[in-house]
């Protein structure tokens, strides 16, 4: 596996599948697309900047992608004050929300995501720095559902 991690890897691997990178600078990358995608502030805990008491900085990786025509946003954040997974799907629409038993938010619920669903599109994310929701299969699982949810 070499100096890469399996976070890493795992987002080489998707931004390779879109002919896009994974961009370590992940924090500028994030800011970057949020800012010319995302029409709403950004949610709360999703961009942690600061450093853990013991003076460790977040390390943030990010792949910007587009699917089925919406622009997407993956980012894993790890310090050992944040360990998250973040999915952004932007698509505005003003009058979306989410509707009672929406049977793909459940899916994607059941899978260990927290979803919401409004005007600047979907944001998906876990409690979690672990790679799983990037590697192929889930990744494409996920945009999927996602992109779904979008329309």
């Amino acid at each position: 596996m070499g100096g890469r991690s399996r976070r890493r890897l795992a987002l080489d691997a998707l931004a390779d599948r879109y002919g896009t990178r994974a961009r370590p600078d992940g924090t500028r990358a994030a800011l970057e697309w949020l800012d010319a995608h995302w029409a709403a502030a950004t949610p709360d805990d999703a961009l942690v900047f600061h450093n853990s008491d013991d003076g460790k900085s977040v390390d943030r990786l990010a792949v910007a992608l587009h699917d089925r025509g919406a622009p997407c946003l993956f980012m894993l954040a790890e310090a050992p004050h944040v360990h998250r997974f973040d999915l952004f799907v932007a698509a505005w629409a003003p009058a979306r929300a989410e509707r009672a038993g929406d049977p793909t938010a459940a899916e994607l619920r059941a899978a260990g995501l927290r979803v919401t669903l409004g005007p600047p599109g979907i944001h998906a994310w876990a409690p979690t720095s672990a790679p799983a929701f990037c590697e192929a299969g889930a990744a494409l699982w996920l945009l999927d559902r996602a992109t779904h949810l979008r329309v």
